[in-house]
Protein backbone atom coordinates (compact mmCIF):
# COMPACT_ATOMS: atom_id res chain seq x y z
CA UNK A 1 0.00 0.00 0.00
CA UNK A 2 1.11 3.44 -0.36
CA UNK A 3 2.97 5.09 2.34
CA UNK A 4 0.28 6.75 4.54
CA UNK A 5 -2.82 5.47 2.40
CA UNK A 6 -4.78 2.63 3.91
CA UNK A 7 -5.27 -0.47 1.86
CA UNK A 8 -8.70 -0.26 1.64
CA UNK A 9 -8.70 3.00 -0.30
CA UNK A 10 -6.24 2.05 -3.05
CA UNK A 11 -8.70 -0.39 -3.92
CA UNK A 12 -11.57 0.86 -3.73
CA UNK A 13 -14.03 2.87 -6.64
CA UNK A 14 -12.97 0.81 -9.38
CA UNK A 15 -12.73 3.00 -12.64
CA UNK A 16 -14.78 1.43 -16.11
CA UNK A 17 -12.76 2.30 -18.90
CA UNK A 18 -12.44 -0.10 -21.63
CA UNK A 19 -9.11 -1.07 -24.10
CA UNK A 20 -8.87 0.68 -27.47
CA UNK A 21 -8.35 -2.28 -29.84
CA UNK A 22 -9.51 -2.27 -32.93
CA UNK A 23 -12.82 -1.46 -33.96
CA UNK A 24 -12.88 0.94 -31.11
CA UNK A 25 -12.19 3.97 -32.82
CA UNK A 26 -15.00 5.77 -31.43
CA UNK A 27 -13.25 5.85 -27.86
CA UNK A 28 -9.98 6.81 -29.47
CA UNK A 29 -11.43 9.60 -30.85
CA UNK A 30 -13.22 10.59 -27.91
CA UNK A 31 -10.22 10.62 -25.80
CA UNK A 32 -8.33 12.76 -28.66
CA UNK A 33 -11.35 15.29 -28.57
CA UNK A 34 -11.48 15.68 -24.68
CA UNK A 35 -10.51 19.13 -23.49
CA UNK A 36 -11.12 21.07 -20.11
CA UNK A 37 -15.18 21.60 -19.25
CA UNK A 38 -17.17 22.75 -16.40
CA UNK A 39 -19.38 19.97 -16.32
CA UNK A 40 -16.12 17.74 -15.77
CA UNK A 41 -15.74 16.30 -12.14
CA UNK A 42 -12.08 15.67 -10.70
CA UNK A 43 -12.74 12.47 -10.94
CA UNK A 44 -13.39 12.10 -14.66
CA UNK A 45 -10.52 14.52 -15.00
CA UNK A 46 -8.22 12.36 -14.08
CA UNK A 47 -10.01 9.27 -15.46
CA UNK A 48 -9.75 10.92 -19.15
CA UNK A 49 -6.03 11.72 -18.01
CA UNK A 50 -4.80 7.93 -17.23
CA UNK A 51 -6.90 6.22 -19.82
CA UNK A 52 -4.82 8.76 -22.97
CA UNK A 53 -1.71 7.82 -21.03
CA UNK A 54 -2.75 4.11 -21.14
CA UNK A 55 -3.51 4.22 -24.49
CA UNK A 56 -0.88 6.48 -25.68
CA UNK A 57 1.21 3.90 -28.18
CA UNK A 58 -2.53 3.20 -29.29
CA UNK A 59 -3.49 6.83 -29.91
CA UNK A 60 0.26 7.44 -31.37
CA UNK A 61 2.40 10.60 -32.16
CA UNK A 62 2.34 11.25 -28.07
CA UNK A 63 -1.58 12.02 -28.05
CA UNK A 64 -1.95 10.26 -24.43
CA UNK A 65 0.31 12.56 -23.23
CA UNK A 66 -0.87 15.52 -25.64
CA UNK A 67 -4.57 14.71 -23.92
CA UNK A 68 -2.75 14.94 -19.99
CA UNK A 69 -1.38 18.54 -20.88
CA UNK A 70 -4.91 19.66 -21.92
CA UNK A 71 -5.88 19.23 -18.50
CA UNK A 72 -2.90 20.64 -17.02
CA UNK A 73 -3.81 23.63 -15.14
CA UNK A 74 -2.14 26.87 -16.03
CA UNK A 75 -0.01 26.82 -12.81
CA UNK A 76 1.41 23.59 -13.73
CA UNK A 77 1.91 24.47 -17.32
CA UNK A 78 4.22 27.40 -16.39
CA UNK A 79 6.40 25.47 -14.05
CA UNK A 80 6.49 21.70 -16.57
CA UNK A 81 5.94 23.58 -20.10
CA UNK A 82 6.26 23.90 -22.59
CA UNK A 83 4.74 20.82 -24.30
CA UNK A 84 7.44 19.35 -25.77
CA UNK A 85 9.71 19.89 -22.08
CA UNK A 86 5.92 18.25 -20.50
CA UNK A 87 6.38 15.42 -22.74
CA UNK A 88 10.04 14.52 -22.18
CA UNK A 89 9.43 14.91 -18.65
CA UNK A 90 6.18 12.63 -18.49
CA UNK A 91 8.02 10.41 -20.48
CA UNK A 92 11.56 10.40 -18.63
CA UNK A 93 9.71 10.60 -14.86
CA UNK A 94 6.83 8.72 -15.58
CA UNK A 95 7.66 6.29 -18.24
CA UNK A 96 5.24 3.77 -15.78
CA UNK A 97 2.10 5.62 -16.19
CA UNK A 98 2.43 5.48 -20.04
CA UNK A 99 0.87 2.46 -21.57
CA UNK A 100 -0.20 0.76 -18.12
CA UNK A 101 -2.34 -2.05 -17.69
CA UNK A 102 -4.88 -0.86 -15.51
CA UNK A 103 -5.71 1.96 -12.94
CA UNK A 104 -8.19 1.73 -9.22
CA UNK A 105 -9.04 4.84 -7.80
CA UNK A 106 -9.15 5.86 -3.87
CA UNK A 107 -11.82 7.97 -3.20
CA UNK A 108 -11.83 11.53 -3.53
CA UNK A 109 -10.84 14.15 -1.16
CA UNK A 110 -12.72 17.21 -2.40
CA UNK A 111 -12.94 20.78 -0.82
CA UNK A 112 -14.46 23.50 -3.09
CA UNK A 113 -11.61 24.22 -4.76
CA UNK A 114 -9.06 21.48 -4.41
CA UNK A 115 -9.81 17.75 -4.80
CA UNK A 116 -7.30 14.94 -4.49
CA UNK A 117 -7.43 11.59 -5.83
CA UNK A 118 -4.90 8.11 -4.79
CA UNK A 119 -3.95 6.10 -7.86
CA UNK A 120 -2.44 3.18 -8.30
CA UNK A 121 -1.78 1.55 -11.34
CA UNK A 122 0.10 -1.67 -13.04
CA UNK A 123 2.32 -0.90 -15.45
CA UNK A 124 3.43 -3.61 -18.20
CA UNK A 125 5.78 -5.38 -16.38
CA UNK A 126 3.37 -5.54 -13.21
CA UNK A 127 4.52 -3.59 -10.98
CA UNK A 128 2.37 -1.62 -9.07
CA UNK A 129 2.82 2.36 -8.63
CA UNK A 130 0.74 4.69 -6.77
CA UNK A 131 -0.09 8.86 -7.14
CA UNK A 132 -1.94 11.26 -5.80
CA UNK A 133 -3.48 13.47 -8.17
CA UNK A 134 -4.00 17.16 -7.43
CA UNK A 135 -6.56 19.25 -9.17
CA UNK A 136 -7.34 22.78 -8.39
CA UNK A 137 -10.95 24.58 -9.62
CA UNK A 138 -9.57 27.12 -11.44
CA UNK A 139 -10.72 30.52 -10.88
CA UNK A 140 -10.35 32.73 -13.70
CA UNK A 141 -9.12 32.84 -17.26
CA UNK A 142 -10.54 30.46 -20.10
CA UNK A 143 -10.95 27.94 -18.22
CA UNK A 144 -13.02 29.01 -15.07
CA UNK A 145 -15.12 26.58 -13.43
CA UNK A 146 -13.02 23.79 -14.95
CA UNK A 147 -10.81 21.21 -12.68
CA UNK A 148 -7.30 20.61 -14.14
CA UNK A 149 -4.19 19.07 -12.36
CA UNK A 150 -2.15 20.98 -10.53
CA UNK A 151 0.35 17.89 -9.53
CA UNK A 152 0.96 14.04 -9.82
CA UNK A 153 2.48 13.56 -7.16
CA UNK A 154 4.56 9.39 -6.66
CA UNK A 155 3.54 7.39 -3.42
CA UNK A 156 5.84 5.27 -2.11
CA UNK A 157 4.18 1.39 -2.38
CA UNK A 158 5.10 -1.91 -0.31
CA UNK A 159 2.49 -3.92 -2.50
CA UNK A 160 4.03 -6.30 -4.23
CA UNK A 161 0.52 -6.98 -6.59
CA UNK A 162 -1.49 -4.84 -8.41
CA UNK A 163 -4.85 -4.53 -9.04
CA UNK A 164 -6.91 -7.80 -8.79
CA UNK A 165 -8.20 -9.97 -12.23
CA UNK A 166 -11.71 -8.83 -11.19
CA UNK A 167 -10.92 -5.19 -11.00
CA UNK A 168 -11.58 -3.29 -13.65
CA UNK A 169 -9.43 -3.12 -16.93
CA UNK A 170 -8.08 -0.24 -19.16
Amino acid sequence: MAKGIPAHLLFVSLVACASLGAGQQGQADGLLAAHPAKSLSPTEVVRIQLAALAHNAVLGGDMGIDVTWRFASPSNKAATGPFVRFRDMVKAGYPEILDHRRFVLGELDLTAIEAKQVVVLEDQAGAVHAYLWVLGLQEDGAYRGCWMTDAVIELRTTETEGPKADDSVI
